[in-house]
C-alpha cells in the first residue's frame, strides 16, 4: 500500500491532518500529535504513529469520537489516542486491529466497541468514565497490555463479548470495577487486580469464565460479585478486601477443575441468595476454599451448595469450613452424582460445618 506522512513535528495543519479518508488502502504515518478528529474511516487501511507519543489529540473535550473505524481490516500501529468523550469508536460492522496503542484521558470513555477489535500490547488509561465499553454485539480480545485507572475498567453490554488473554492486566480503576458484565467476559490468561469496588462484577444475564491461567485478587471489595449471571471460575480468587465470591440474586457459581479461593479477607464464598458449585466429576476436577478470614463457604437464605468431587479442599478457614443460617433460612447442601462426599474440610478455626442437615 502506498504510504503517506502527516505534518513534521512542530509544523502546522494547513489541511485535515490526515487529508481525504474516502480512499482504502492507503498506509497513513502520522509524525507528531494532530489536533483533530478523524471519523468515517474505512477498511484495508493503517493508520500509524512515526515515532512513540505520535497520534491524534481531541480537538475538543466534545469530540466524539477522536478516531472513529467504519470499515473492516483496519490496522492502527503505535498510535496515541486522546482526550474528547469518546477517543476510539469502532462502528458496527467495522474490525480493527490496534497494537502498541495508548488510549487516554476520556470523559465517557476510551474505547467504545460496537464491531470487532483487537487489542494487541495497547493501554488504556485514566478516563474519568470507562477504560473499554462493548455494546451492541461489540467483540473485544484483549491480547496483553492495561487497562488501568479509568473509573471503570471494562463494561460489557449484553450480546458482547470481551476475552482477556495473553497476560493482561485490568487494575487500578478506581469507581465502577475491574470487569461489569452483562455480555461475556473470558479471562483466560490475565489479571484483574486493584479495582474498586469489585474486580469482576456480573448482573442479570451476564456470565464469565475464569481459566486456569486467571487471577482475580486484591481487589477493595469482592474478587467476584455474582449479581444474577453465573461464573465459572478454573483460576485463582485470592487476597480481595471482602469475600473472594459473593452470590446474589439468584447467581451461580462454579469452583472446579483446579480453581483457588484463598485468603481473602470475609468469606471465600458468601451465598445469599442463589447456589454454589465445589468441583465437579474427573480427576483434577475439584476446587478448593482455603485460608480465608471468616468462613470458607457461608450459605444465607435460599442458598445452595452443591459438592461435585471427593477431591474438594475446604480448609484452614478462621471460621466454619461450612456454615449455613438456621431457621427460617435452612439452605441447602447436597452431594452430586459424581462425588461421595463433600470433600476434606478440616482446619477451620470454627469448626468443620455447621448446617441444620450436614451430609
Amino acid at each position: 500500500m502506498p504510504a503517506r506522512s502527516a505534518a513534521p513535528k512542530g509544523g502546522s495543519w494547513p489541511r485535515p491532518c490526515l487529508g481525504p479518508r474516502t480512499t482504502a488502502g492507503l498506509t497513513i504515518t502520522i509524525s507528531g500529535t494532530c489536533v483533530e478528529a478523524v471519523d468515517q474511516v474505512p477498511g484495508n487501511g493503517t493508520l500509524q504513529g512515526a515515532s512513540s507519543g505520535d497520534g491524534l489529540q481531541a480537538p475538543a473535550a466534545a469530540s466524539s469520537p477522536v478516531l472513529g473505524i467504519s470499515g473492516a481490516g483496519v490496522t492502527l500501529d503505535n498510535l496515541t489516542i486522546s482526550g474528547g468523550a469518546n477517543a476510539l469508536l469502532v462502528r458496527n460492522g467495522a474490525a480493527a486491529v490496534g497494537n502498541n496503542l495508548e488510549i487516554e484521558g476520556s470523559s465517557i470513555r476510551n474505547v467504545l466497541v460496537n464491531g470487532v477489535l483487537t487489542l494487541n500490547s495497547s493501554t488504556i488509561e485514566n478516563s474519568s468514565g470507562d477504560g473499554i465499553t462493548a455494546l451492541s454485539g461489540g467483540i473485544v480480545f484483549l491480547n496483553g497490555g492495561t487497562v488501568q485507572n479509568n473509573s471503570r475498567g471494562v463494561l460489557i453490554g449484553g450480546g458482547s463479548y470481551v476475552d482477556a488473554l495473553g497476560g493482561a492486566v485490568i487494575s487500578g480503576n478506581t469507581a465502577g470495577h475491574g470487569a461489569q458484565v452483562t455480555g461475556s467476559l473470558a479471562v483466560i490468561a490475565a489479571t484483574i487486580e486493584g479495582n474498586s469496588p469489585d474486580g469482576v462484577h456480573l448482573t442479570p444475564g451476564g456470565n464469565a469464565f475464569i481459566a486456569s491461567a486467571g487471577v482475580v485478587q486484591s481487589n477493595a471489595r469482592d474478587g467476584v460479585q455474582v449479581f444474577g449471571g453465573a461464573i465459572d471460575v478454573d483460576g485463582i480468587i485470592s487476597n480481595n478486601a471482602r469475600h473472594g465470591i459473593s452470590i446474589f440474586n439468584s447467581g451461580t457459581a462454579i469452583v472446579d477443575d483446579g480453581a483457588v479461593v484463598a485468603s481473602n479477607a470475609a468469606n471465600g464464598v458468601l451465598v445469599e441468595d442463589g447456589t454454589v458449585n465445589i468441583g465437579n466429576s474427573g480427576g483434577g476436577a475439584a476446587g478448593t476454599i482455603q485460608s480465608n478470614g471468616a468462613n470458607g463457604i457461608y450459605l444465607k437464605t435460599n442458598s445452595v451448595g452443591y459438592f461435585n468431587n471427593d477431591g474438594n479442599q475446604i480448609v484452614s478457614n478462621s471460621g466454619w469450613g461450612i456454615l449455613c443460617d438456621g431457621p427460617l433460612a435452612n439452605p441447602l447442601i447436597a452431594i452430586g452424582l459424581t462425588a461421595t462426599k463433600i470433600g476434606t474440610v478440616s482446619g477451620n478455626g470454627a469448626g468443620q460445618i455447621s448446617c441444620n442437615t450436614a451430609p
